[in-house]
């Protein structure tokens, strides 16, 4: 690792195998759950790059600290001084793997001067391993279970699905083996499906396309592929291909890609109640939690009275509801009644249109 190649990469958006942080993780805070979740974050952050996803599983990872991770418009990156760290590769190594299984072996580290500014590199040579948790992490945002296994999706970490899991394990397999490992895998498992294999290709070409974009296109990008997703899972169900695994690992996706565009705050009413809605179906159909998928349901009519859909399907789930003896039944009672209303009216202005 040298000048040129981290003025390379610092010219790169980030990536599978790259990501960009202004400072180093809190783990010298004083408050002691705020040091401890930095760890578990950085721990995840590790992991995420280490692992990368099936189609970069040869290649090397960079965590840089102390600068932007967004680009300027010229192309460069603003730098910030992380200050006087002392860090070494085996003080990260034995933080990473008291937390993962198997450890990582080998990973190095070095300061640079950018501007007058110190900066961090942390780089991470290709592992032939699947590296997964071995305890309970909790960052400042999420909290993962033990033995789940980190990827990255473009710029983002995901837990990684079956079937990635899978597919990353075979590609790792084939590195260690030394074979070439190809941008667009269509080698995967031959126990794996064509339904599996076109749906990772289909997963691993969105998240590429998705690195160029930002705020509400975004958004939009990731929530027309959940309903892509939702599409795709009720032609399974009416063919009678009920690949259990498979299925169930389009719902996670539709709802970690769903949970992220909602989090961006400039989007519009109409795709939030899109997005809501399909969050109260993933409920309905995968986790069964009426509860939620009620919650949810609200939510989306909240933000758009007169969404047919929503009010369709939030009548449905009301009367399921008021049916039990749900904790909901009461309140179940009230917004049938409501959205039973909202449905006649809109019904009627639909007719009086036409």
């Amino acid at each position: 690792m040298d000048d040129i190649k981290l003025h390379s990469l610092l010219r790169e958006s980030e990536g599978i195998k790259l990501d960009f942080k202004r400072e180093l993780h809190k783990f010298n805070s004083s408050v002691p759950d705020e040091k401890r979740r930095a760890n578990d974050e950085f721990i995840r952050d590790i992991l995420a790059l280490t692992n990368g996803n099936s189609t970069a599983a040869n290649d090397t990872a960079y965590l840089i600290l102390g600068v932007n991770d967004q680009l300027n418009s010229d192309g460069s990156r603003d730098v910030y001084d992380i200050g006087d760290i002392s860090i070494t590769n085996k003080s990260i190594l034995e933080r990473v793997n008291s937390s993962c299984n198997p450890p990582i072996t080998d990973l190095n580290v070095k300061v640079f001067t950018i501007q007058g500014k110190r900066i961090l590199v942390i780089w991470i040579p290709p592992s032939p391993y699947l590296h997964e948790t071995n305890r309970r992490l909790e960052t400042p945002k999420s909290t993962y279970n033990e033995g789940t296994v980190f990827i990255r999706r473009s710029e983002s970490i995901f837990p990684a699905l079956d079937s990635e899991r899978r597919a990353l394990h075979e590609a790792k397999q084939r590195y260690l083996s030394g074979a070439k490992n190809s941008p667009l895998d269509f080698n995967l498992p031959i126990y794996q499906s064509l339904e599996e294999i076109n749906y990772i290709n289909q997963k691993n070409r969105l998240d590429t396309k998705m690195t160029s974009l930002r705020g509400n296109t975004k958004a939009k990008s990731l929530i027309a592929r959940s309903e892509s997703l939702e599409r795709q899972v009720k032609r399974l169900k009416t063919e009678g291909n009920l690949q259990i695994a498979l299925i169930q690992d389009m719902y996670i996706e539709i709802n970690q890609r769903l949970e992220l565009a909602l989090s961006y705050k400039n989007l519009n009413r109409d795709y939030k109640a899109r997005a809501l809605l399909m969050l109260a179906k993933v409920s309905y159909h995968f986790d069964g939690d009426w509860s939620t998928c009620f919650d949810y349901c609200k939510r989306s009519i909240e933000r758009k009275n007169d969404y047919e859909e929503a009010l369709v399907f939030g009548i449905e789930i009301c009367q399921e509801l008021t049916s039990s003896d749900n904790i909901d039944r009461i309140e179940a009672e009230t917004c049938f009644k409501k959205w039973q209303e909202l449905l006649s009216q809109l019904y009627k202005r639909q007719g009086a249109k036409s």
